[in-house]
């Protein structure tokens, strides 16, 4: 009987029922797991392993751990998610990021919000993306941070929110527009220069006079959709501020209201002194003024 050809076969067969019994134990080491990923060879896993792998395995690891816990779905899966978004490596942010705006997890918004109280841990633009994918759900918790006493959140907040837009949200936007900081009242004038909301005249009026420029600028596109005398004469005054891009942006909003906007233009276009009379003019010829009419402007006849 030849010996060693025995043991060699016996060998084989160990190794065999090994290799069988490891694709049958459903929990893995984060090494063992690391090595199926490598392989990409699929195998059923559990998610106290997959807990174990977003704590401990590398880049390509939490990936696929990520990709498994989206499908398996367990109880605090989103909570992992939240935590992986605060992961060093970017690409495992980012998948984190993707799996939570598919999964819309209610559960995850208070920690979502209290993200936002860490830029440096938590990307602010990708947690409010996630908010505003979650929409309505989110609007009771983050109507309180509204209030926050730090103002990069009461600033990330507003902007949520107005990506949300759902209804009732206007006294936050006004409260923002009054709010001391000046990082809060960009926030609101900016959220409502999208919106353009039928209501809050009064306090974008008063926001043209703001003491930040960019405040001014987003409060006169707000207005923009009015027509009123006094929002008309607020646009008028705008377009002599101290800021050159204040000046640009009311007389681009009075060349968009009609023929209101476009009598104040040229007036404007007809002051030499004006600091927006260029301005005036060009915005007057691109809404297809003849060249007859400007001449009107400046010698009080046309040229035909």
């Amino acid at each position: 009987m030849n010996l060693p050809l025995i043991g060699a076969l016996v060998f084989v067969l160990m190794l065999g029922v090994l290799f069988l019994l490891a694709r049958s134990n459903k929990s893995f080491s984060v090494n063992e797991y690391g090595s199926l990923v490598k392989s990409e060879e699929k195998v059923p896993v559990d998610s106290e392993t997959l807990i174990n792998i977003l704590k401990d395995g590398n880049a390509k690891e939490k990936i696929a751990a990520i990709e498994k816990l989206v499908e398996l779905a367990p109880p605090g899966c989103g909570q992992l998610l939240v935590e992986a978004m605060a992961d060093k490596n970017e690409e495992v942010k980012l998948v984190a990021a993707e799996a939570l705006l598919k999964m819309r997890d209610v559960e995850t918004i208070s920690l979502l919000v209290e993200a936002l109280r860490n830029p440096g841990k938590w990307l602010p633009a990708r947690v409010a993306e996630v908010l505003a994918a979650i929409g309505e759900p989110a609007v009771p918790v983050l109507t309180e941070a509204a209030a926050d006493a730090d103002e990069k959140v009461r600033a990330y907040v507003i902007q949520i929110l107005g990506m949300i837009n759902a209804n009732g949200l206007e006294p936050i936007f006004q409260k923002g527009l009054q709010d001391s900081s000046v990082e809060v009242r960009r926030a609101a004038a900016s959220v409502l220069a999208e919106l353009k909301p039928a209501g809050l005249q009064e306090d974008l009026l008063a926001a043209v006079k703001d003491s930040d420029a960019r405040v001014r600028i987003h409060a006169i596109k707000a207005l923009s959709r009015f027509k009123d005398k006094r929002v008309l004469e607020r646009l008028a005054a705008a377009t002599e501020d101290d800021e050159w891009t204040v000046v640009a942006s009311a007389i681009g909003a009075l060349a968009g209201i009609g023929n209101e906007g476009e009598e104040i233009l040229s007036r404007i276009a007809g002051d030499l002194h004006h600091p927006g009379q260029e301005l005036a003019l060009k915005a007057l010829q691109a809404k297809g003024k003849k060249r007859g009419k400007v001449v009107n402007i400046f010698y009080g006849q046309n040229d035909g």
